[in-house]
């Protein structure tokens, strides 16, 4: 049946791997199927992981977020700010969904929160159905606030892997201030996790996890150890903490909220506490790994110093306005809405790029940092709404 998949592959793949390819290069075939057949190797290599937005939309206004901050550096090309409001249609996210199932080595599907709340799209459970439907894993990171108690349920009948809320703090006061939403949503969405608990307890089901995430600033450091009694009292799997992500221009914007050394001293103390009470309560963190970053200082370094050439080559991100980019790289490498996920990834421009990493990947060296925000003129968003393939 692998013949069958590689064939229906190079049948979507158009121009860039037509039916000659058989022909022109059968001893390349014949090595391929042989590795496939003694190794077990896929026969034909996708992306490993895809992160994919099915909203660019958000109802809050995160102070560290990328996108929707009031902080952030508004779009330099002129009236070209509303692809902040695009939503994937449903018709392209089974498309996409179908390539990927048939490229099949994909090994998690990661719909996130930071780019926009994935819950304002209104077929996002259907998104699920389906993502599901196809045996695909599922991550999926929410801020929680619009979700009802029948999606609720569902999802936790969907049984996807990992459940994501973006909670960052510890009481309704900073939430409201750092998050950039209505006060009273804080209990609003511990609520909502509590319901994903409880029904999930009262169905004996192992999936999905359940975490509870923070980004840590100046804001809400204070907070860890409250962070994590609310963890403990809503009983989620776990508990994350993380640093603030920004480049080197964002860092003067919102240097005012970065944890300085008397801040990283007071809160490995608070750290030591969280972790003891996560301890007594059974409750998985991060704090080692966070612990981690402050000792190198890497809560004050921009982000493009981890920008790691080897990701270029298996992660993939896609917005909700079709555009697919190779991690953070910013060559845009076509759109979605126009032509397909496997033209794309099997595009001349994508296997280029996957070649040129290739080669520094022994190094371990990186790549410039150009995310998915509006901090400088830079190429991504320049190429963004130039792009008419």
């Amino acid at each position: 049946m692998d013949i069958l998949r590689v064939l229906r592959i190079i049948k979507k793949s158009g121009r860039d791997l037509c039916y000659g390819f058989l022909f022109k290069k059968p001893i390349r075939i014949f090595h391929v199927i042989k590795r496939k057949l003694i190794y077990g190797e896929p026969l034909i290599t996708g992306p490993v992981n895809l992160s994919i937005a099915v909203s660019n939309d958000c109802n809050y206004k995160c102070l560290y977020c990328f996108e929707h901050s009031p902080f952030q550096i508004k779009s330099q090309i002129s009236g070209k700010d509303d692809y902040l409001k695009a939503q994937m249609d449903m018709s392209v996210f089974k498309k996409l969904v179908d390539d990927i199932s048939d490229l099949g080595t994909t090994k998690s599907i990661c719909i996130p929160g930071r780019i926009g709340e994935p819950f304002l799209n209104p077929h996002f459970i259907e998104m699920l159905h389906y993502l599901k439907s196809k045996g695909l894993k599922s991550y999926v990171t929410t801020n929680g606030s619009l979700i009802n108690l029948k999606q609720a349920e569902d999802l936790v009948d969907l049984g996807i892997e990992e459940l994501y809320f973006s909670l960052g703090a510890g009481n309704a006061q900073t939430f409201q201030k750092l998050m950039g939403a209505p006060q009273d949503y804080f209990d609003k969405v511990i609520n909502t996790v509590k319901s994903v608990v409880d029904y999930k307890r009262r169905l004996n089901r192992s999936l999905p996890k359940i975490l509870l995430t923070n980004v840590i600033c100046k804001m809400n450091y204070l907070e860890v150890v409250d962070m994590t009694k609310i963890a403990t009292q809503t009983g989620v799997d776990g508990i994350g903490f993380y640093k603030m992500y920004f480049c080197a221009k964002r860092k003067k914007i919102i240097e005012s909220f970065i944890l300085g050394e008397k801040e990283i001293e007071k809160i490995r103390v608070l750290l030591l506490e969280a972790s003891a009470l996560a301890a007594v309560n059974n409750l998985q963190t991060n704090i080692p790994f966070f612990t981690q970053i402050m000792k190198k200082d890497e809560l004050t370094l921009p982000m493009d110093y981890k920008r790691r050439a080897a990701r270029i080559r298996s992660h993939v991100n896609i917005l909700a306005d079709g555009l697919v980019y190779a991690e953070d790289y910013p060559e845009l490498l076509g759109n979605i809405n126009k032509i397909s996920f496997m033209n794309i990834w099997y595009g001349s421009n994508y296997i280029d790029i996957r070649r040129r990493a290739g080669g520094i990947v022994a190094s371990d060296e990186t790549f410039p940092c150009y995310s998915a925000c509006r901090c400088c003129d830079s190429p991504l968003y320049k190429m963004q709404y130039s792009y008419e393939k």
